[in-house]
Protein backbone atom coordinates (compact mmCIF):
# COMPACT_ATOMS: atom_id res chain seq x y z
CA UNK A 1 0.00 0.00 0.00
CA UNK A 2 3.06 2.49 0.92
CA UNK A 3 4.82 1.91 -2.49
CA UNK A 4 1.24 2.14 -4.62
CA UNK A 5 0.49 5.64 -2.60
CA UNK A 6 4.36 6.96 -2.97
CA UNK A 7 4.04 5.45 -6.77
CA UNK A 8 0.88 7.64 -7.10
CA UNK A 9 2.75 10.81 -5.26
CA UNK A 10 5.57 10.73 -7.56
CA UNK A 11 3.80 10.52 -11.27
CA UNK A 12 1.62 13.29 -9.93
CA UNK A 13 4.91 15.76 -9.10
CA UNK A 14 6.69 18.28 -11.61
CA UNK A 15 10.14 17.77 -12.03
CA UNK A 16 11.58 20.28 -9.69
CA UNK A 17 9.84 18.44 -7.10
CA UNK A 18 10.26 15.08 -7.72
CA UNK A 19 13.75 15.34 -8.04
CA UNK A 20 14.08 16.97 -4.58
CA UNK A 21 12.32 14.50 -3.08
CA UNK A 22 13.61 10.82 -4.61
CA UNK A 23 16.30 9.41 -2.31
CA UNK A 24 18.80 8.28 -5.93
CA UNK A 25 18.70 7.28 -9.62
CA UNK A 26 19.35 4.86 -11.49
CA UNK A 27 20.28 5.45 -15.53
CA UNK A 28 19.68 2.92 -17.46
CA UNK A 29 20.21 2.61 -21.44
CA UNK A 30 17.78 1.36 -23.43
CA UNK A 31 19.52 -1.55 -25.52
CA UNK A 32 18.54 -1.34 -29.60
CA UNK A 33 18.82 -4.66 -30.83
CA UNK A 34 18.95 -3.16 -34.95
CA UNK A 35 22.54 -0.76 -33.39
CA UNK A 36 23.97 -3.97 -31.87
CA UNK A 37 23.40 -6.38 -34.84
CA UNK A 38 24.01 -3.46 -37.70
CA UNK A 39 26.42 -1.70 -36.15
CA UNK A 40 25.21 1.53 -37.00
CA UNK A 41 24.62 4.47 -34.73
CA UNK A 42 20.77 4.82 -33.63
CA UNK A 43 19.44 7.27 -31.14
CA UNK A 44 19.91 6.69 -27.89
CA UNK A 45 17.23 6.51 -25.37
CA UNK A 46 17.42 6.02 -21.32
CA UNK A 47 15.36 5.34 -18.56
CA UNK A 48 16.31 6.84 -15.01
CA UNK A 49 14.66 4.96 -11.83
CA UNK A 50 14.09 5.40 -8.63
CA UNK A 51 17.20 4.15 -6.58
CA UNK A 52 17.12 2.93 -2.60
CA UNK A 53 19.81 4.32 -0.59
CA UNK A 54 22.76 1.53 -0.15
CA UNK A 55 21.70 -0.33 -3.24
CA UNK A 56 24.20 -0.75 -6.21
CA UNK A 57 21.19 -0.46 -8.74
CA UNK A 58 17.82 0.45 -8.53
CA UNK A 59 14.86 -0.37 -10.72
CA UNK A 60 11.81 0.46 -8.58
CA UNK A 61 10.21 3.37 -10.48
CA UNK A 62 10.41 4.73 -13.99
CA UNK A 63 10.24 8.75 -13.12
CA UNK A 64 12.11 10.34 -15.82
CA UNK A 65 12.55 9.19 -19.73
CA UNK A 66 15.72 10.47 -21.86
CA UNK A 67 15.19 10.48 -25.73
CA UNK A 68 18.45 11.54 -28.39
CA UNK A 69 17.41 13.58 -31.29
CA UNK A 70 20.07 14.17 -33.80
CA UNK A 71 20.73 13.73 -37.59
CA UNK A 72 21.31 9.99 -39.14
CA UNK A 73 24.15 11.50 -41.05
CA UNK A 74 26.39 12.56 -38.18
CA UNK A 75 25.54 9.41 -36.31
CA UNK A 76 27.76 7.70 -38.74
CA UNK A 77 29.90 10.07 -40.03
CA UNK A 78 30.95 12.20 -37.02
CA UNK A 79 32.45 10.74 -33.38
CA UNK A 80 29.99 11.86 -30.13
CA UNK A 81 32.27 14.72 -29.32
CA UNK A 82 31.65 16.73 -32.86
CA UNK A 83 28.09 15.61 -33.57
CA UNK A 84 25.16 18.17 -33.19
CA UNK A 85 22.56 16.59 -31.00
CA UNK A 86 19.35 17.42 -28.70
CA UNK A 87 18.25 15.32 -25.45
CA UNK A 88 14.94 15.30 -24.68
CA UNK A 89 13.73 14.45 -20.78
CA UNK A 90 10.42 13.75 -20.14
CA UNK A 91 8.79 13.61 -16.85
CA UNK A 92 6.89 10.51 -16.52
CA UNK A 93 3.20 10.39 -15.08
CA UNK A 94 2.64 6.71 -15.80
CA UNK A 95 5.59 3.70 -16.51
CA UNK A 96 6.16 5.30 -20.00
CA UNK A 97 4.31 8.37 -20.64
CA UNK A 98 4.76 11.81 -19.86
CA UNK A 99 5.38 15.23 -20.72
CA UNK A 100 8.76 16.82 -21.68
CA UNK A 101 10.48 19.09 -18.62
CA UNK A 102 13.93 19.80 -20.07
CA UNK A 103 15.99 19.86 -22.79
CA UNK A 104 20.12 19.57 -23.37
CA UNK A 105 21.34 20.70 -27.16
CA UNK A 106 24.77 20.74 -27.90
CA UNK A 107 25.74 22.72 -31.46
CA UNK A 108 27.60 20.63 -34.04
CA UNK A 109 31.05 21.63 -33.91
CA UNK A 110 34.49 21.05 -35.23
CA UNK A 111 36.33 19.95 -31.87
CA UNK A 112 39.85 18.58 -32.07
CA UNK A 113 42.08 17.99 -28.85
CA UNK A 114 41.60 21.03 -26.56
CA UNK A 115 40.27 23.19 -29.28
CA UNK A 116 36.41 24.26 -29.67
CA UNK A 117 35.43 22.07 -27.06
CA UNK A 118 31.83 20.90 -26.81
CA UNK A 119 29.30 22.60 -24.74
CA UNK A 120 25.65 21.47 -23.19
CA UNK A 121 23.02 24.04 -22.69
CA UNK A 122 20.72 23.35 -20.37
CA UNK A 123 17.03 24.34 -20.48
CA UNK A 124 13.67 24.08 -18.17
CA UNK A 125 10.81 23.75 -20.24
CA UNK A 126 8.22 22.24 -18.04
CA UNK A 127 4.44 23.40 -18.18
CA UNK A 128 5.47 26.37 -20.47
CA UNK A 129 8.52 27.51 -18.71
CA UNK A 130 11.88 28.36 -20.57
CA UNK A 131 14.58 29.16 -18.13
CA UNK A 132 18.09 28.78 -18.77
CA UNK A 133 19.52 25.98 -16.28
CA UNK A 134 23.64 26.46 -17.38
CA UNK A 135 25.66 24.39 -19.46
CA UNK A 136 27.90 21.48 -19.34
CA UNK A 137 31.84 21.59 -20.74
CA UNK A 138 33.62 18.17 -22.00
CA UNK A 139 37.27 19.60 -21.33
CA UNK A 140 39.93 17.87 -23.41
CA UNK A 141 41.95 15.33 -21.07
CA UNK A 142 44.21 12.45 -22.64
CA UNK A 143 42.70 9.92 -20.66
CA UNK A 144 39.90 9.98 -18.13
CA UNK A 145 36.50 11.68 -18.46
CA UNK A 146 36.18 14.92 -16.95
CA UNK A 147 33.12 17.09 -16.72
CA UNK A 148 32.16 21.16 -15.71
CA UNK A 149 29.05 21.84 -14.80
CA UNK A 150 28.23 25.58 -14.51
CA UNK A 151 25.19 27.99 -13.85
CA UNK A 152 24.03 30.96 -15.37
CA UNK A 153 26.50 33.31 -14.30
CA UNK A 154 29.58 31.09 -15.66
CA UNK A 155 29.89 29.77 -12.52
CA UNK A 156 31.51 25.91 -12.10
CA UNK A 157 29.14 24.18 -9.58
CA UNK A 158 30.19 21.02 -9.79
CA UNK A 159 33.16 18.33 -11.83
CA UNK A 160 32.76 15.05 -13.02
CA UNK A 161 35.12 12.46 -13.03
CA UNK A 162 35.42 9.32 -14.53
CA UNK A 163 38.44 7.02 -14.85
CA UNK A 164 39.19 5.65 -18.74
CA UNK A 165 39.90 2.33 -16.91
CA UNK A 166 36.69 0.44 -16.84
CA UNK A 167 34.94 -2.11 -18.33
CA UNK A 168 31.91 -0.32 -19.36
CA UNK A 169 33.95 2.27 -21.29
CA UNK A 170 36.63 0.10 -23.10
CA UNK A 171 34.04 -2.81 -24.15
CA UNK A 172 30.52 -1.60 -23.85
CA UNK A 173 28.95 -4.89 -24.19
CA UNK A 174 25.37 -6.09 -22.87
CA UNK A 175 26.72 -7.75 -19.38
CA UNK A 176 26.54 -7.19 -15.65
CA UNK A 177 30.81 -6.02 -15.21
CA UNK A 178 30.56 -4.59 -19.01
CA UNK A 179 27.66 -1.92 -18.54
CA UNK A 180 28.26 -0.50 -15.87
CA UNK A 181 30.56 2.67 -15.51
CA UNK A 182 31.59 4.85 -12.56
CA UNK A 183 32.23 8.44 -12.09
CA UNK A 184 32.63 10.99 -9.04
CA UNK A 185 31.29 13.89 -8.37
CA UNK A 186 33.07 17.43 -6.87
CA UNK A 187 31.68 20.36 -5.86
CA UNK A 188 33.15 23.15 -7.31
CA UNK A 189 36.30 23.26 -9.26
CA UNK A 190 39.01 20.22 -8.67
CA UNK A 191 38.95 16.90 -6.96
CA UNK A 192 39.16 18.29 -3.08
CA UNK A 193 35.02 18.15 -2.35
CA UNK A 194 33.70 14.58 -3.46
CA UNK A 195 30.19 14.82 -2.82
CA UNK A 196 28.87 11.44 -4.17
CA UNK A 197 29.45 8.93 -6.81
CA UNK A 198 27.23 7.67 -9.44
Amino acid sequence: ANYGMMQANYFQLTHKDKIMQVPGIFVKQKVNLMEVFSGCEMENKYYIYEKKPHENKGKHLKLWKCKEKSNCYSRQCLNAVCRGMKMIVENLSSNDDGSTCMMIEKDCSCTFLCFNRPKFIITYVENGNFIPLGYIEYPFAFCDYYFDIYDTNGIIRYSIRGDCCQCGLICAFPCKSCSKVVFDVYRGKGTDNKITTI
